[in-house]
């Protein structure tokens, strides 16, 4: 996975990513997951599928979130079967 962009803002926190749909064994049907841990513990997490476009976009949702209170943040794809799973992106955060 490639990694854009992430920001944060009024919605929480959105990041652009690569879809990286023409290599091989990619699906537009494998499930991108990202999440972020608050500095509370609290865990953010959202998830999509991939798509079949260049470029996707995840909302890890949170309307009161500033960056000061994220301690990190990483993405990675699963098959959509669940079998496989990606390594770990760390995203930096833009706010």
């Amino acid at each position: 996975m490639k990694v854009l962009e992430g920001v944060i803002d009024d919605s929480g926190i959105t990041i652009t990513y690569e879809t990286n749909f023409s290599l091989p064994n990619v699906s537009a049907k494998d499930e991108v997951i990202a999440f972020a841990k608050k500095k509370d513990s609290e865990l953010l997490v959202g998830r999509q599928v991939r798509g079949g476009e260049e470029t996707g976009t995840i909302l890890i949702p949170d309307t009161n979130l500033n960056a000061d209170d994220v301690e990190c943040c990483y993405i990675f794809v699963r098959s959509a079967d669940g079998k496989k799973a990606s390594n770990s992106v760390f995203i930096g955060l833009n706010s």
